[in-house]
């Protein structure tokens, strides 16, 4: 699945720190934080936003919602979602999946206090969970890390939606990662957060790989958005109202 533009790089595959099990707890938390500030200014939350008012501007407003958040990590943008969805009136259970349990436990410890959010420990791939358990299944910058075993991971977070799913990732590009790279020491803080960025960049699907990506695959009903910041929200609809 090559991209010939000469303004995406050449795709490269290498391991991420935070998908290591022995990633350093503390230096976890610290590249969460950059993560927190980079989806609010860079794009994470708004793709969400513009993805889930799509699904929600009809949705009836007298019914509970669940939501599955897939690969949680710290949990801070189940919270961010769950806060929103309080902001629209909309009530909303989240519960966050994470194949490491101790990024469970750090979300824990950050969101005591959100009753909405449940927190369960497992593999994306093989979720234990029956057909059609939530209403909304969503992932942040997740697809990436499967980009040989997309079409695997979408089936399984498909099977276990209800109406629809929702995916925010990157779009590799020569330009975020020529920003990531010049100004990165402005706005991270975390060494694991520069590694992993640019890692992140150079492993994601480009806008037309995943759009060739999804023309060759099972789905059939989807919309595929750019957003300004060379990331791009996916939307599988499984029903709709």
């Amino acid at each position: 699945m090559k991209d010939n533009s000469f303004l995406v790089p050449e795709r490269v595959e290498k391991d991420e720190l935070l998908d290591r099990e022995d990633v350093d707890i503390d230096s976890a938390v610290e590249s969460f934080n950059d993560l927190r500030r980079i989806n609010y200014y860079l794009g994470g939350i708004g793709v969400y936003k513009k993805a889930l008012f799509r699904i929600l501007r009809n949705y009836p407003r007298d019914q509970a919602l669940s939501i599955l958040d897939v690969g949680t990590g710290s949990g801070d943008l189940s919270a961010e979602i769950s806060h929103w969805c309080s902001k629209q009136q909309i009530d909303a259970a989240i519960t966050g999946l994470d194949i490491q349990p101790r990024f469970l436990q750090l979300a824990q410890h950050r969101h005591t206090a959100n009753g909405q959010l449940q927190l369960i420990a497992s593999d994306a791939l093989n979720m234990p969970f029956q057909d059609n358990s939530f209403d909304i299944v969503i992932s942040n910058l997740v697809l990436h890390h499967f980009y040989d075993r997309a079409e695997n991971l979408l089936n399984e977070m498909f099977r276990v939606a209800r109406d629809a799913v929702v995916v925010n990732d990157l779009s590799r590009h020569s330009v975020p990662l020529l920003f990531f790279k010049i100004f990165s020491p402005l706005f991270v803080r975390s060494p694991v957060t520069r590694y992993d960025g640019e890692v992140s960049l150079r492993r994601a699907f480009s806008y037309s790989e995943i759009y060739r990506f999804l023309k060759n695959s099972s789905f059939s009903n989807y919309k595929l958005m750019r957003h300004w910041s060379f990331r791009f929200g996916l939307v599988l609809w499984k029903t709709k109202w």
